[in-house]
């Protein structure tokens, strides 16, 4: 069971990574198209609808640190002060978020496939741990329809784009981020810490894992069912002069 407990809270880390970009990036989408919006009800209508998601989302933010802290005490020490300043000025930009939605509402008289193409160049160049895990035999065999699907995703996702479709796009994007960060795990599993510290050298006593494991294995469900439960009441799309309060 202690063998398995650090892959356990990795696998629970890392899933609460991928609900953080996929929840959270849909709002933050919203912001970054914010500034183009042509008027001023065109804002208010792109606000309303991240409006009733945005908070919960962070939710798996909290999680995947926290579970860094107590399931990898280790790796959390060495990674958060290298990180301090990028962190700080992330949840800095999560407060001004919360800010400005707030006062929002009160009354006063493409490219992104191009920023994978070069990462996914660049770290087997820079790296040669990573580019022996992808083009040695024999993991190429089993490892080369990664970036194939990540190719035709990117494809469908272009061309969906310019058909203006709606639904696929949108599904396109979540399948790429899943491939891209499908090729993160590939690439320095199991290192959490790469490449000197992996999950066992930085994993927690056993006892805490286990003992934290307990109450998220009771949470998490319950946060599930309240996301899919709030997404589900404001499910459609939202109008002009709609809002959620």
């Amino acid at each position: 069971m202690e063998t398995y407990l650090p892959v356990i809270w990795a696998g629970v880390i890392g899933t609460a990574v991928a609900l953080y970009v996929i929840l959270d990036g849909f709002d933050l989408g919203t912001g970054i198209l914010f500034p183009f919006a042509k008027t001023e009800r065109e804002r208010d209508q792109m606000m309303d609808s991240v409006a009733p998601f945005w908070d919960g989302n962070e939710t798996w933010l909290v999680l995947g640190g926290g579970g860094l802290w107590v399931a990898f005490p280790r790796a959390y020490a060495v990674i958060m002060p290298a990180l301090y300043l990028p962190v700080f000025v992330m949840l800095l930009a999560l407060v001004f978020r919360g800010v400005a939605f707030e006062f929002r509402s009160v009354a006063v008289t493409s490219k992104g496939y191009a920023f994978m193409a070069v990462v996914s160049i660049w770290t087997p160049l820079a790296f040669d741990r990573i580019a022996a895990r992808w083009f040695s035999a024999p993991n190429i065999y089993f490892l080369w329809p990664v970036p194939l699907l990540t190719a035709l995703t990117a494809l469908m996702a272009w061309r969906s784009l310019e058909e203006r479709r709606e639904i696929l796009p949108f599904f396109a994007s979540i399948v790429l981020f899943l491939l891209g960060y499908l090729g993160l795990v590939i690439s320095t599993f199991p290192y959490l810490v790469p490449p000197t510290l992996t999950l066992w050298q930085t994993a927690a006593a056993p006892a805490s894992q286990l003992f934290m494991l307990t109450g998220t294995l009771i949470l998490l469900p319950i946060i599930l069912g309240y996301i899919v439960f709030v997404y589900w009441i404001f499910r459609g799309k939202v109008r002009e002069g709609e809002g959620y309060h």
